[in-house]
């Protein structure tokens, strides 16, 4: 399995995921200001960081960061 993964929700690069060792899991890195609340997150595994930040991409699309839709 490759060391490193990029994390695309919907056509939007999120970030990328690298494995840690001593952690066990990938840690999140953040490529959007819209992903950074699971900036530097370990998941179990990169489909995980996926869901994350999919979950992230519509609460962003549905306007509950505070911004008018």
């Amino acid at each position: 399995m490759a060391d490193a993964f990029a994390i695309v929700v919907d056509d939007v690069t999120a970030g990328i995921v690298v494995r840690h060792e001593r952690e066990k899991g990938f840690r999140f890195y953040a490529s959007e200001r819209r992903f950074y609340p699971i900036d530097g997150k370990i998941f179990r595994n990169p489909r995980a960081a996926i869901r994350s930040a999919g979950r992230l991409l519509v609460r962003d699309a549905e306007g509950a960061w505070g911004r008018a839709a």
